[in-house]
């Protein structure tokens, strides 16, 4: 008996059937993987705060006048740009139809008015550049009042697209939050960079910014 089991576990043809299982139970299982992939493509949009910069510094001295910013003949109280950006990080495009219902990702800036958007870039270049919605900006005894969330809308973002929009806030700084995010097998995720590979340069002149003029001035 054995000599018998030596010969079973020594003879080639045993390690021939080991060695086909094996690689039938391989191949099988890095087939479904490959259509589990394909199926279900991996898609993610990505997002971070670039910079919250103030447009006036309080502490710096203005030869005795005020310091003011005003947008359409409108003064604000504590001017402020925001340059969020959002990446496609995922394997494949995002697109419109990924937007359950048609709704839109909102970004939520905790109570601070959103202005105006001052800017939208995109890269690479040919990329399409997707519109920006923010709520309605009202004047009530010279008090500007505003919604504090800004809308992306259906959009399509390719493989590798980054979008900086510049967003002009009144308020203190606060931190920016995806509140809404009804996107179909795309995971959204909050994971800074560092520097952006796009940027958007507001210079504080008078610098005209659709559809209304920004102005910086120094009031004696």
């Amino acid at each position: 008996m054995k000599i018998l089991a030596g010969d079973w576990w020594a003879s080639g043809s045993f390690w021939q059937y080991v060695i086909t299982t094996l690689a039938g139970i391989l191949i099988g299982v890095l087939g479904a993987w490959a259509t589990l992939r394909a199926n279900n493509p991996k898609r993610r949009l990505n997002w971070w705060v670039e910079s919250n910069t103030p447009l006036i510094n309080p502490s710096l001295p203005t030869a005795g006048g005020a310091l003011t910013v005003q947008l359409g003949g409108r003064q604000l109280r504590k001017p402020r740009t925001i340059e969020l950006v959002l990446a496609n990080d995922g394997r494949h495009a995002i697109t419109s139809s990924m937007f359950h219902g048609g709704a839109s990702v909102r970004f939520g800036f905790d109570g601070v008015g959103v202005i105006a958007i001052l800017g939208v870039v995109t890269k690479p270049t040919g990329s399409v550049r997707p519109t920006f919605g923010i709520g309605p900006v009202t004047t009530v005894g010279g008090i500007i009042t505003a919604e504090d969330w800004v809308d992306l809308p259906p959009s399509l973002l390719s493989r590798g697209q980054v979008v900086m929009v510049t967003v002009l806030v009144d308020g203190d700084e606060k931190d920016v939050k995806c509140v809404s995010a009804p996107l179909v097998d795309v995971d959204v995720t909050n994971q800074p960079r560092g520097a952006s590979p796009v940027s958007v340069a507001v210079e504080l002149t008078s610098v005209r910014l659709w559809p209304f003029p920004i102005r910086v001035h120094l009031i004696p």
